[in-house]
């Protein structure tokens, strides 16, 4: 899987960040829409061309927690960085995420004719 860069200003580029990264950085505003992104050695591009992109930053996410010792853990199996537990199991729970969308661009319009940006999307394209 390919790593993502983005860019703040004209000349400060960041990165390599992983998927996960790049929608957290979308939920937490760092990302906004007239952020450019590229994956690897693509051109560069608005974030809002990035298909589902603000969709994935809106979906639930799953948090899980060490049995262990109750610290915060990726999804298992995993070593727990607290207590250096190995854990096969841990129970999870879905974190719902703020609305994240970004403004309509001007002039586009859904079947409806709300005038609102419709997003399509692979699951697991961006986690």
């Amino acid at each position: 899987m390919s790593d993502w860069f983005y860019r703040l200003g004209k000349a400060e580029e960041r990165g390599p960040i992983k998927p996960s990264e790049l929608l957290e950085l979308v939920r937490k505003g760092v990302i906004c829409e007239n952020t450019l992104l590229r994956k690897g050695d693509s051109p560069w591009v608005p974030s809002t061309a990035i298909n589902g992109l603000w969709e994935a930053a809106g979906r639930p996410t799953a948090e899980f927690e060490c049995p262990k010792c109750g610290k915060p853990i990726s999804k298992p199996p995993v070593e727990c960085s607290h207590c250096h537990q190995m854990i096969q199991k841990a129970t999870g729970r879905l974190v719902q995420q703020k609305t994240v969308v970004p403004p309509p661009k001007a002039g586009s319009k859904n079947e409806s004719g709300a005038g609102s940006i419709r997003f399509n999307s692979r699951p697991g394209l961006y986690d």
